[in-house]
This record gives C-alpha cells, structure tokens and sequence, in this order.
C-alpha cells in the first residue's frame, strides 16, 4: 500500500493513484490469473447502475415535491386560522404599522359585509372640528364595532395627551356619552382607528372626538373638540 500511495503538493491531503504496471487494464487480470467479465455480465452490471441512480434521482425529486407541498399546506392552513383574526380582532394601536393594516382590512371587510345596518358618516365642519379634516366613521350596531378614518389630523404626543372617542346615544343622557376609547396617531393620514364602545351603543346619533390627559378621562368637558360625525337624522 506504501509504494501506491502519493502526496499531491497541490491538493489537501492524500490521494490513491494506481501503479506503474506493465500489466495494466486487462492485462493486469491476466498477469493477476484472473479472467476479465464477460461482456454480457458487465452490461447488465451496467445497466443496473444506471437503473440505481435514475430511480435514487426520481426518489430525490418526489421528495422534494412533497415537502415542497407539505411546505404549502402548513403555510394555507396558517392563514386560514389567522384570517378569521385579522379581520374580526383588529389591534387597537392605531399607530404602528402592523395595526394600521389589520385596522384597514378589517375595515374594508366590514364595509364589503356590513349589509343595510352599517351605518358611515363622515367628519363635519362643526365648531371646534380641526379645519381640512377628512375622513368618515363606520359602525357596525349589530357587532357594536366600528372604525374611524382620519386624514389631516395632527400626531399627538402620548406623554402629554391623547385623543378619546366618545359615542352620543339617543338612548342615554346626553351629558353621558359612551366611551369609544383613547387612541393615538402618529402621521396626519391616512389612519384607521379601531373602536369598541365600553357599554352598548343602542341608538347612535353622534361621534365626538376629543384632546384629554394621558389615559384618557371618565367624563368630558368636551372643551377640546376637535373631529365630530353627525347622523344625517340629527
């Protein structure tokens, strides 16, 4: 074994070379007494290998496909169980970006699905309402959710206020509006706010955005008014 071995200077390691024989290829079976195979048996020695490593290429390539479907069938079964979440359980911070998506497919969806109880009013001009102000409310009474969309209103610091949604309902004392939350925005628009009144709404007739202290407040002065949606009713 030691006179058949080299070391190449120009590779890593060692490598096998066959020796200097004057009895090389069939010869050297000769010289050896051994007799070389038949043509016939070499063939069919051929052919098997051949048949080995088509049929391991085939397997390979099953493979693949089907954790390549495996692959697909986790990633559709994934977005069945989340959709129902995206478009039903929206974040209520409105101001990151992964919840300005949720909040605006959600909405759509509620709009495409909403059906003649969906109510949509847009921002007034009333008194106190931030000039140039656009955007609309959309409120589903039979889910008691809804969502609001401003373009144009200014970002608010969150250390030193917030926005809060109260809901006006015919239903209740007037001086006691429901409240929709306290929210925060962080660009002057697009933005979809997600809304979910603390107690039922019945009979909504207003939606009144006001400037509070950091958390919000139980009961408004509704001295800052600065975004008001009326029904067209009052």
């Amino acid at each position: 074994m030691d006179e058949d071995r080299r070391t190449d200077p120009d590779q890593r390691g060692d490598s096998l070379t066959s020796r200097t024989d004057p009895a090389d290829g069939e010869d050297a079976w000769l010289a050896s007494g051994s007799e070389p195979l038949p043509n016939a048996l070499r063939g069919r020695l051929d052919s098997c290998a051949a048949d080995w490593i088509r049929d391991r290429a085939h397997l390979s390539l099953r493979q693949s496909r089907l954790a390549w479907f495996a692959a697909a069938a986790c990633f559709t079964l994934a977005l069945a169980g989340w959709w129902p979440r995206l478009v039903t359980s929206p974040s209520l911070d409105g101001s990151g970006r992964v919840g300005q998506l949720s909040a605006e497919i959600s909405r759509d969806h509620m709009i495409s699905s909403g059906g003649d109880a969906l109510t949509r009013w847009s921002w007034s001009s009333a008194a106190g309402s931030v000039p140039g102000l656009r955007g609309d409310v959309v409120w589903d009474p039979s889910g008691q959710r809804g969502y609001l969309r401003f373009e144009g209103l200014e970002p608010n610091a969150p250390a030193r206020h917030q926005y809060q949604l109260w809901i006006v309902d015919a239903s209740r004392d007037a001086r006691y509006p429901v409240d929709g939350g306290v929210f925060d925005v962080a660009s002057r628009g697009p933005v979809v706010i997600p809304v979910r009144a603390a107690v039922p709404v019945r009979e909504p007739v207003a939606f009144v955005v006001t400037v509070e202290r950091p958390g919000g407040t139980v009961v408004s002065s509704r001295e800052h008014v600065i975004a008001v949606a009326r029904s067209d009713a009052h």
